[in-house]
């Protein structure tokens, strides 16, 4: 009998209490809840990309900006050391047959301003004797300057498509772009806006070819003249060109000016960023070009006196043309 128990014993088997059982019961989401959980994080990511996009955007402008005002500090500096701005190109001769003169190198403002924009380096490598152009100057025109280009800029930072037309034979030429160009003033007829001389006076701005402009011919006020501004050279393909780097119409940072069209300046007969079709201006000038970003709503420009200003895409054509001027005696209104 008591070996009879003693198998109960051994065989029975142990029931786990009722809160054990209870504490190994398996959970989980449903279907339901689990879409439930992704169309919220769904609906979170949705509204907070445009956040971080915007915070972004605003952070490549806040670049952008501080670029102009680094230019501006520069301009100054070149200023108090020479008694007036850099040209807005050594020299203009449009000849298609062997080198030109020193006087006519077509080195732009930018390459002139180097040592005051912490590229001394580079500056002391560039032949300023011989055309930018040149193949001894390559080396130097093809080198991308980070300050030169505006983070919003999508396009390629260099091109070697440029034509060198002071060679019979058109030598092509590679070099780096920049996304920021002087301002030479404006005209309001005509099919060219050729910067090749000083414009009239009511309408002349700060560069032009062999231009010598100080503080004291700024009579409209420093602060109310720009000087400098923003280019996107793919405005080229918006306008009607089958190509950003079509010759040699797009901004080389190293550029002035050659033949009708222009590299290193452009005038402001047009609104910033206005589009333009490919016929409303000269086949061979570029200076009419307009001013213009990767920003929504207007470019960013330079002043005379330093300060740097967001200009509205919309803004009253007479009032962006007086800014331009240096001289010319306008009212300007607010903008």
């Amino acid at each position: 009998m008591m070996s009879l128990d003693l198998r109960r014993k051994h065989t029975q088997v142990r029931a786990f209490p009722r809160s054990h059982r209870q504490s190994l019961k398996i959970t989980g989401f449903t279907l339901i809840e689990l879409l439930v959980v992704i169309a919220i994080i769904a609906i979170l990511i949705a509204l907070l990309l445009p956040a971080v996009q915007q915070a972004r955007e605003a952070a490549r402008r806040s670049q952008c900006k501080n670029n102009l005002k680094q230019l501006g500090l520069a301009l100054h500096n070149y200023h108090d050391a020479h008694g007036l701005f850099p040209p807005g190109s050594v020299g203009y001769v449009y000849t298609d047959g062997g080198n030109v003169p020193v006087r006519a190198t077509s080195f732009g403002p930018l390459a002139l301003l180097l040592p005051y924009m912490d590229q001394g380096t580079i500056y002391n490598l560039i032949d300023f004797t011989r055309n930018f152009c040149d193949p001894v100057n390559t080396p130097q025109m093809k080198t991308v300057l980070s300050t030169l280009i505006c983070p919003s800029y999508s396009g390629p930072p260099t091109s070697s498509q440029g034509q060198w037309y002071q060679l019979s034979s058109r030598t092509r030429f590679e070099a780096a772009i920049t996304n920021y160009l002087a301002v030479m003033g404006y005209n309001t007829s005509g099919a060219t806006q050729t910067a090749a001389t000083a414009p009239p006076q009511s309408m002349r701005g700060t560069f032009w070819a062999n231009s010598n402009t100080r503080m004291r011919d700024f009579i409209d006020g420093s602060s109310n003249t720009l000087v400098y501004g923003e280019y996107r050279p793919t405005i080229l393909v918006d306008v009607g060109w089958g190509t950003w780097d079509y010759d040699s119409r797009w901004a080389p940072w190293a550029g002035g000016i050659m033949i009708e069209g222009s590299i290193g300046v452009r005038g402001m007969r047009y609104g910033p960023n206005q589009i333009i079709p490919k016929g409303a201006y000269a086949v061979n000038d570029a200076t009419l070009l307009p001013f213009s970003s990767g920003h929504t709503g207007g470019v960013h420009m330079l002043r005379g006196d330093g300060g740097t200003v967001f200009v509205n895409n919309n803004i009253d054509i007479g009032i962006w043309r007086g800014l331009s001027t240096v001289a010319a005696n306008e009212v300007i209104g607010e903008f």
